[in-house]
């Protein structure tokens, strides 16, 4: 009976004791001032304002323009012998064939000798480039003489005679084998027999090529060369010989569609006439052409995409200043309260 008083003291101390509170179980508090930044900002607008700059920027970036400069074209030339001939007129064209390749026709005629007849051969350099016969042997865009694919009494003819595999194959000629590994040859023959004192047809030589042409685009820029044209004669004295050119941007056979318009010359000969479809120079010794040109609608809608490209730069500028203030303002208030 004399321990009841000291247990009565241990279980009030044992009550006392687990009235305590844990100090492991007290909840954590937040940081006043993060808590109060973190009410303030309206999240909704940031995080428009954030897509903004993001989405409007990447736009206008995707948009800004290019730094086209001219492209850079071979320039080469073409070596021409003709043989049993007194004059030679070559009739020089150069244009766009399609996307991808770029086409030179030579056109040469010729007032012949006695025999009616001519030989002939063409050397071209192919380092820069790999040009190529092209496989239409048939187009015929020269401007200087008349095609001399005629027909009559409904069929095909080739120097007033009836067309034949033959004489279409040494008008346009075939690959010389005895020539440089950096050199084209074509070679051939004129067809039928030349009237005296007219002019005829001696060889039309197609080359095409898929890259390192000496006619290229880039962007609003254009860039040409129509090769020097160099005549002689293996057998006899040079014949006289003068060159006209013409340079189309698109296939001239086509004609549907007039472009000359939509290009200017920035740098280079200037041609002496022009139609909706091309630029001509004049019979000349045969130096080469080179120019530089623009396209203008191409020049036009670059100014516009460039225009377009500054607005959305300039709005996902505000954009983006306006998402700074956003996030900035709730601060400078929790700092005044501070105060």
């Amino acid at each position: 009976m004399e321990d009841m008083p000291d247990e009565a003291v241990r279980k009030r101390r044992l009550r006392h004791r687990s009235a305590r509170p844990r100090r492991h179980l007290r909840p954590r508090a937040r940081h006043p001032a993060t808590h109060r930044y973190l009410d303030r900002i309206h999240r909704p607008t940031m995080i428009v304002l954030a897509l903004l700059t993001v989405s409007i920027g990447a736009i206008g970036y995707g948009l800004r323009p290019g730094t086209d400069s001219p492209p850079v074209v071979p320039n080469s030339s073409m070596q021409i012998y003709v043989d049993g001939a007194i004059s030679v007129s070559v009739d020089e064209t150069l244009y766009q064939l399609d996307s991808k390749t770029v086409a030179l026709e030579l056109d040469v005629f010729g007032i012949l000798g006695p025999t009616g007849k001519a030989q002939w051969s063409v050397l071209t350099d192919r380092t820069a480039g790999q040009p190529h016969p092209c496989p239409d042997r048939y187009r015929y865009v020269g401007r200087a003489h008349p095609t001399p694919f005629v027909i009559s009494d409904g069929g095909l003819t080739l120097g007033e005679q009836p067309i034949s595999e033959t004489a279409l194959t040494a008008f346009t000629g075939t690959p010389e084998d005895r020539t440089a590994a950096n050199v084209l040859g074509m070679a051939g023959a004129s067809p039928g027999r030349a009237a005296t004192g007219k002019w005829w047809p001696i060889a039309k030589v197609s080359l095409c090529w898929d890259s390192g042409a000496p006619l290229a685009f880039n962007g609003q820029y254009v860039s040409a060369t129509l090769p020097a044209v160099r005549v002689d004669s293996r057998i006899e004295g040079a014949p006289r010989f003068e060159v006209t050119r013409s340079l189309y941007f698109v296939d001239p056979a086509r004609q549907d569609n007039p472009v000359t318009a939509q290009y200017s010359l920035q740098a280079g000969t200037l041609p002496t006439t022009t139609d909706p479809f091309g630029w001509h120079w004049a019979a000349d010794d045969g130096d080469a052409v080179q120019l530089t040109g623009i396209s203008l609608p191409i020049q036009q809608r670059g100014v516009y995409i460039g225009f377009v490209s500054g607005v959305l730069l300039g709005i996902a500028g505000g954009a983006l200043v306006s998402l700074i203030q956003a996030a900035v303002l709730p601060l400078r208030w929790s700092r005044r309260e501070q105060e």
